[in-house]
């Protein structure tokens, strides 16, 4: 079984790559939270594979929220591992999910890190599409390697190659990550057409439609989906994303 988290689809990509490799099943946790199934259940022998992104060198915060409802039965030492999408590093992505995993008695054995393109647009721009492409291809051709390391049930933890010093990101991340739970930055602008697509596919519920324009209000995992997927560019979080490009995994034109 395969759970993963993501905003612009790159993990859902490497989710869903994996588990046709695997010929294993794979689940939507923004979804699943959504819908408020919070119980799975492992078969004798089933390996579980947590995919996510990386934001601000930690777990995105939906995981802390979906982890805390969390129930795996028949976990009986069974394979456990973590795949992360990361646009330079992943932090401390794997010692988070190993604690959360710790919390309901499981242990993680293995974690993989796959750089792929950024779409952090508060704090810069996305890449040239040249650039992305050739990180997709790279990310393309890495997915067989993991998914032989997870057949064979290694024991390792892989980071990037990229990762910044421990103190770097356990300080600014973790700040980092206490800011990324609200909002407030979000606006729309006149250009707003009313889709609703930004509301019907906020993983967090956070986004309402009033009068016709989005909300935001309530907690926020920052994925940045809304911002990334509405058609005509109408939501920003600033003067300086009004100026940036969007991007998501071309594999899925639609959130």
């Amino acid at each position: 079984m395969i759970l993963y988290f993501s905003g612009t689809n790159n993990s859902k990509y490497v989710a869903e790559a994996l588990a046709e490799l695997l010929g294993d099943r794979v689940t939507s946790i923004g979804l699943a939270h959504k819908k408020k199934e919070t119980t799975f259940a492992l078969g004798e022998g089933e390996s579980l594979g947590i995919v996510c992104p990386v934001h601000g060198w930690n777990l995105p915060y939906i995981m802390d929220v979906f982890f805390n409802e969390l129930t795996i039965d028949g976990y009986k030492g069974n394979y456990i591992y973590g795949v992360f999408t990361c646009g330079a590093n992943d932090g401390l992505a794997s010692k988070d999910l190993s604690k959360l995993l710790d919390k309901k008695g499981i242990k993680m054995n293995a974690s993989f890190a796959i750089e792929m393109p950024d779409n952090y647009i508060p704090f810069y721009d996305v890449q040239p599409v040249d650039e992305q492409t050739k990180m997709l291809e790279a990310a393309t051709q890495w997915v067989p390697q993991i998914a032989e390391r997870i057949k064979a049930k290694e024991n390792v933890i892989l980071h990037t190659k990229k990762n910044p010093p421990k103190i770097f990101s356990s300080v600014v991340g973790k700040l980092m990550k206490m800011g990324m739970k609200y909002p407030n930055e979000f606006f729309v602008t006149d250009a707003c057409i009313s889709c609703g697509l930004c509301a019907a596919n906020c993983p967090m519920s956070t986004i309402t439609m009033t009068d016709g324009k989005p909300v935001w209000k309530g907690e926020c995992t920052k994925c940045l989906k809304c911002v990334h997927y509405c058609p005509v560019a109408a939501i920003q979080m600033s003067k300086k994303t009004a100026k940036r490009g969007r991007y998501h995994h071309p594999h899925y034109p639609l959130p």
